[in-house]
């Protein structure tokens, strides 16, 4: 009798893998990436779990782009976006790199943002030169900050796929490939 070949192997045949899956998605964010992490969820996984995870990471870049131009909106000081962007997306990344089933170490996720975000400096400086003005900073600054974190979010999850900084025109195919996913 010839052996069943089906994608995820016995785990699929079993729903391990919609248990582990049902786990993740239970359990508190203080624990879910840790959980990713250790349960290597993505590995040999099948289809339907991988497009839930897929979803997830579409969550986690979309949530950290809301909250990219939310703190930009609301933060009084010219010229100190870069201290409330650059957590937030190193955190992103770190949680990108958990669903993937891999660990980021601070430093290696705060280079990436930091190699990600270089590629963004007509951005940055955009944003520093619209910060000065009180009312362009909100209207202009916040969408700029969102799109920015959205970009670093795309290149970040290519980059622990494929465990190498994605080239800008990578980066641009991605954010093309979301634009026309999305409809936008």
């Amino acid at each position: 009798q010839a052996p069943i070949s089906v994608r995820g192997g016995l785990a699929s045949i079993f729903g391990i893998d919609e248990l582990k899956l049902r786990m993740f998605q239970a359990l508190p964010e203080a624990a879910r990436y840790r959980f990713a992490r250790a349960a290597d969820l993505r590995a040999r996984a099948q289809r339907s779990v991988l497009e839930a995870l897929d979803a997830e990471c579409r969550a986690i870049i979309k949530t950290a782009s809301a909250s990219a131009a939310l703190s930009v909106f609301v933060n009084p000081l010219p010229l100190s976006d870069i201290a409330t962007l650059a957590p937030l997306q190193l955190h992103m990344v770190i949680k990108l790199a958990a669903v993937y089933g891999k660990r980021l170490e601070r430093s290696s996720a705060l280079e990436l943002v930091y190699t990600l975000g270089a590629g963004f400096v007509a951005r940055n400086l955009f944003q520093a030169m619209v910060s000065l003005r009180p009312v362009g900073r909100q209207v202009i600054g916040a969408p700029c900050a969102a799109a920015a974190t959205h970009g670093i979010g795309l290149a970040g999850r290519s980059y622990v796929e494929a465990r190498r900084v994605p080239s800008s025109s990578q980066i641009r195919n991605a954010i093309e490939v979301h634009l026309l996913e999305s409809g936008a």
